[in-house]
Order: structure tokens, then sequence, then C-alpha cells
């Protein structure tokens, strides 16, 4: 047996796969899509603003189309995180459960609540931008 082949069956027997299982990304971008979405419109927003579209009169709506995108990925990333819980969530009384099922539970309800602080934060940061011109110096 060479080499290659011994490692690949060390790790199928450690359960280590190429690609991550679906459950597990739908955990990270329920943890972190929100943050980035949020930081990502953010800074988006800014450089809209400064380099370009104050100049060509664009602003204003590329500004709402920013934040709504941005608003949509915090929803969505929420939304991923739920989809995680749901399956978990069934059966008895969750106690301190460790493992998978555990962690699965843990990482969707933080996911689900900084999902949705974000989302809150993305609309907090919008609404000036409904009454103030983004161009105004």
């Amino acid at each position: 047996m060479d080499h290659a082949s011994s490692s690949e069956q060390a790790r199928r027997e450690a359960g280590y796969s190429r690609w991550p299982a679906r459950g597990d990304v739908a955990q990270t971008i329920g943890v972190v899509g929100g943050p980035l979405a949020l930081l990502l419109g953010l800074q988006v927003k800014y450089t809209i603003a400064q380099m370009w579209a104050c100049e060509s009169g664009t602003a204003v709506a590329m500004v709402h189309v920013t934040a709504l995108v941005a608003l949509l990925l915090a929803i969505g990333s929420g939304v991923a995180a739920a989809s995680q819980w749901r399956p978990a969530a069934r059966g008895a009384d969750p106690g301190d459960e460790g493992g998978p099922v555990g962690r699965t539970r843990t990482l969707a309800v933080v996911g689900v609540g900084i999902s949705a602080l974000s989302a809150l934060v993305i609309v907090s940061q919008w609404l000036p931008q409904l009454f103030l011109d983004p161009c105004r110096q």
C-alpha cells in the first residue's frame, strides 16, 4: 500500500472528507454571514458615495440598493442558521447535550441571534440615508 492511499484511508477512518458537510457550511454562514453582510454593505456604501456615485448623480439609488442587498444577505444567513436548528431541535430537552447535536443547536441559535442583530444594525444605518443626502458634505 502506498503513502497516498494510506493517508486517504486514514482520513476516511478519522471521519474527515474532502468537502465540509452541508450542515457545517450552513452553520458557518449563519454565524459569520450577518456581520460580513453588515461590514461589506457599509464599506460598499462609503466607496460608492466617495468614489463615483456622487459625481454621476446615482448615489442615492446605489446606497439604497446596497443597503437592501446587505439586509437580504443578513436575513438569508439567519434563515440558513434556522434551517439547521429545526432538525437538531427535535427530541427531548437539550440540557447540556454535547457532540454534533449540541454544537448544531448552539451555533444555530447564535447564528439566528447575530444575524438578527446585524439586520437591525443595517436598518439603523439605512434610516439616516432615507432622510439625508449621502453626497452632502
